[in-house]
């Protein structure tokens, strides 16, 4: 049996017991040799289930001594331990299940501890691009106060409405998909080291001539795409007459982000050319309208985009990208968050960040 599955099992197991009174407060719990040797997994696998069991709080470890069956007391480790959810809704989409997955991680991590999630009623409106609800999101939290124990925040509540609603409850909370400044956790890809190893790599495939096509919203991930493409610039000494930068792709129309795409192909000096784009979507356009005016992807032109998102694969060609395993970052959410409420965090609170991984399609 997978580790991941025996690892469930452990912690099935010992919860099992300490809910049965097998194991009462204050009992050892099975050390990580036991576990060893009655699962047959790694030390690793055996000490993720005690984390995990800790986080919930079924068990607390004590230093020097090991893990025990904690007391329950300010609602751990009971069945109805609620979280907060100021997070957008999932939604219906062929081309893009980024956040929905980011979701799945959560909600597997939550019915693992046996979490119950409460969903703010402005999840759907958080699904809209450009949102102004800061007050109206303070107020679903403080409602929400009394039911949860911790909130997990969707990047797009601004760290004014996220200060706010850690003064006035109290309680721990997490940020999903970006970097914050406020004495939390978050959860986020690591665009910088990603994007500038793309960069890295198709500079060792010869290509030398650059067109960074950035959309222009003002979020976190787009921000940060477009710095990390002008440090980009810098670090591997791009001259003027070898790049450039298509601004606002994602605010004017398309055929204008094309046309402005010829010219600067047109501009610059002869060499093997790719375009990176700061998002899916619009690698996949690029491309389609490249290969429909008789331009070679990636015989003439290549194309990379940074998203991961399932738009690049559901046609030919599939286009190069960037890919985070979200699932996982949904997981390393919820755990982080029980971690906090039981009390069990001691290290710095600081960003989890993820890299991405360079999945070649048919564009480069």
């Amino acid at each position: 049996m997978k580790d991941e599955l025996l690892y469930e099992q452990i912690i099935k197991e010992i919860r099992r017991k300490i809910e049965s009174g097998e194991i009462l407060p204050g009992d050892k719990a099975p050390s990580i040799a036991v576990i060893r040797r009655e699962f047959h997994v790694s030390p690793v696998t055996a000490v993720r289930a005690l984390k995990e069991l800790t986080a919930s709080g079924y068990l607390e470890k004590l230093p020097g001594r090991g893990y025990f069956a904690a007391e329950r007391k300010d609602g751990r480790g009971k069945k109805n331990l609620c979280v907060g959810c100021l997070l957008r809704s999932n939604y219906v989409s062929l081309s893009d299940h980024y956040f929905n997955e980011i979701i799945s991680g959560i909600q597997q991590a939550a019915s693992l501890a046996r979490v119950n999630l409460v969903w703010s009623y402005l999840s759907t409106h958080l699904c809209n691009l450009q949102t102004n609800l800061e007050q109206e999101l303070v107020e679903s939290a403080l409602e929400m106060d009394e039911q949860v124990a911790g909130f997990l925040i969707d990047e797009r509540v601004p760290d004014s409405a996220v200060r706010e609603i850690l003064a006035k409850t109290g309680k721990p909370a997490v940020m999903i998909n970006r970097t914050t400044e406020l004495p939390i956790f978050s959860v986020s890809p690591n665009y910088r080291d990603s994007i500038l190893k793309l960069v890295e790599t198709l500079l060792r495939m010869q290509y030398n001539r650059f067109i960074f096509a950035v959309s222009g919203m003002n979020n976190f991930a787009q921000r940060t795409k477009e710095a990390v493409f002008r440090e980009a610039i810098g670090n591997y000494a791009l001259r003027k007459e070898d790049y450039r930068i298509l601004p606002e792709c994602g605010i004017v129309p398309f055929r204008e982000t094309y046309r402005k795409l010829l010219q600067f192909r047109e501009e610059l000096k002869p060499g093997k050319l790719a375009v990176i784009t700061s998002g899916d979507a619009l690698a996949r356009e690029m491309t389609q309208s490249l290969i429909q005016d008789g331009i070679a992807v990636p015989g003439d032109v290549g194309v990379a985009a940074t998203d991961g998102l399932s738009v690049t694969v559901l046609q030919k060609p599939e286009i190069t990208t960037l890919k985070i395993d979200t699932v996982k970052m949904g997981i390393t959410a919820m755990n982080l968050l029980l971690h906090e409420i039981a009390g069990n965090s001691s290290e710095p609170r600081q960003s989890r960040l993820f890299l991405p991984n360079l999945i070649f399609g048919e564009t480069i």
